[in-house]
């Protein structure tokens, strides 16, 4: 690894402690990797947008603060209440919906190719997300 490398890591690592400070709960990226800095710093994301819409990675709780149990159930799939597509996410994001509720404030449509806010989604239960 490089100097300039080895600081964007460290930069990465200090957005993550600060992300964790905001969260009251220790954040992780879903890859294991720190955030882009050039990137983290303006959005809420930690890397930038891929051709489907999709970020390259994702904020999530780090597996130490999934594993202290949920406040609601772990739920994978949820309909776009403005297209009606059901949306289908991995685990380790829905387990951080499942622990905290209101980490996201959006989230994404596969249909529609973008994020959206949390209130326009519902689970297949009929729950909004981040409720």
């Amino acid at each position: 690894m490089n100097r300039d490398e080895a600081k964007q890591n460290r930069e990465g690592i200090d957005i993550l402690k600060e992300k964790s400070e905001q969260h009251g709960a220790k954040v992780c990226t879903l890859s294991g990797k720190p955030p882009d800095p050039a990137y983290a710093e303006l959005h809420n994301a930690p890397q930038p947008v891929q051709s489907n819409g999709q970020h390259e990675d994702y904020y999530v709780l780090c597996p130490e603060e999934r594993a202290k149990g949920f406040v609601r159930p772990i739920r994978q799939e949820y309909i776009h209440d403005k297209c009606h597509s059901k949306t289908h996410m991995g685990l380790a994001l829905s387990e951080t919906y499942a622990r905290d509720p209101h980490f996201y404030g959006a989230t994404f449509c596969c249909a529609c190719g973008g994020h959206f806010p949390v209130a326009e989604f519902k689970w297949l239960d009929g729950e909004v997300l981040g409720t």
